[in-house]
């Protein structure tokens, strides 16, 4: 049975659609690394920013698998995962699908932004918060 695990940040839970604005994404073409650039809006987190906009950058390690679909398409396919907005899928129907590459260290993502899902499998993430600002 698949379970949607939210990932905890520095300023908790990412709630609801408004709270993560994608800017830009890029990846590595050898090194299997997905960079999500933004800012997630500090009022929609679990434990609130004392201002309302807070950079990130969020890189993802070991990427052998990911997809960005438009948020409304994705919503008529699937209801997982629509409470938060970055969460880790465990026993992904996904990730049992990928082939050989995978290994028990791998895990699936997904982001819900506010135009955008992007979905990711890999090894590990990195989230790097900059100064909130207004």
């Amino acid at each position: 049975m698949t379970i949607v695990r939210p990932v905890e940040t520095k300023y908790g839970l990412l709630n609801g659609r408004d709270s993560i604005f994608l800017d830009t994404v890029s990846m590595g073409n050898r090194t299997n690394r997905l960079l999500l650039k933004g800012e997630f809006n500090g009022s929609l987190c679990s434990k609130p920013a004392s201002e309302k906009w807070i950079p990130y950058e969020l890189i993802f390690e070991w990427v052998i698998a990911s997809k960005i679909t438009e948020l409304d398409i994705w919503e008529s396919q699937a209801s997982c995962c629509n409470e938060t907005s970055f969460d880790e899928i465990i026993d992904s129907e996904w990730l049992k699908k990928i082939g050989s590459k995978k290994t028990s260290e791998h895990k699936h993502f997904i982001i819900l932004t506010y135009d955008d899902v992007v979905e990711v499998i890999c090894k590990s993430y990195n989230l790097a918060l900059g100064k909130p600002h207004a």
